[in-house]
C-alpha cells in the first residue's frame, strides 16, 4: 500500500470504529431506559401485590426490589444487545453498570445513603445481580434469532404412493 491508500484506510477504519462506539453508546442508553421502565413497572405491580396480600410488607420488600431490578436489568441487556446486533456481554455489562450508577445517583439525591452494613451489603448484592443478569440478557439476545415462519423443507407427499 502506498501512503495515500494507507491514510484513506486509516480514515475509513477510524470512521467505522467511531460509528460502532456510537452505536454501542446508543444501544446502551436505550437499554438502560428500557431497564428502568421495566423495573418501575414491576415495582408498581409488586407494590399493589404487597399491599393487598402481605400483612407485613417489610418482610418481603427487599426480595421484590431485587426481583424487579434483576428483571429490568435482563430486559435492558437483552434490548441493548438486540439493538446493537451483537456484543451481548459488553452491551449487557454496560447496561447493568449504567443502571446501577443511575440508581446510586438517585439514592444520593434522595439522601438515602447511610452507613449501616446491611444496607451496604444489600446494595452491593443488587449491583452485582444487575450487572450479571444484564450480561445474561445480552448473551441471550445475541444467541437467539428471530424465527422465520416458513413452510417446512420436507414433504410427506414423496413417501405416499398414489393409489
Amino acid at each position: 500500500m502506498n501512503t495515500a491508500e494507507n491514510s484513506a484506510f486509516k480514515k475509513e477504519s477510524m470512521k467505522s470504529g467511531t460509528q460502532s462506539y456510537m452505536q454501542l453508546l446508543k444501544s446502551v442508553v436505550l437499554g438502560t431506559f428500557i431497564a428502568m421502565l421495566v423495573s418501575i413497572a414491576l415495582l408498581l405491580i409488586f407494590a399493589i401485590a404487597i399491599n393487598s396480600i402481605f400483612g407485613d410488607p417489610d418482610s418481603v420488600l427487599n426480595t421484590f426490589i431485587i426481583i424487579a431490578a434483576v428483571a429490568g436489568a435482563s430486559a435492558g441487556g437483552f434490548h441493548s444487545s438486540r439493538t446493537n446486533g451483537g456484543r451481548g456481554l459488553l452491551c449487557g455489562a454496560f447496561t447493568g453498570i449504567s443502571m446501577s450508577m443511575i440508581l446510586f445517583l438517585v439514592m444520593i439525591l434522595k439522601n438515602n445513603i447511610d452507613s449501616e452494613a446491611t444496607n451496604a451489603g444489600f446494595r452491593l448484592v443488587m449491583v452485582l445481580f444487575q450487572i450479571i443478569f444484564a450480561c445474561i440478557g445480552g448473551i441471550i439476545a445475541v444467541n437467539t434469532h428471530k424465527s422465520k415462519k416458513t413452510a417446512p423443507h420436507y414433504s410427506f407427499s414423496k413417501n405416499i404412493k398414489n393409489k
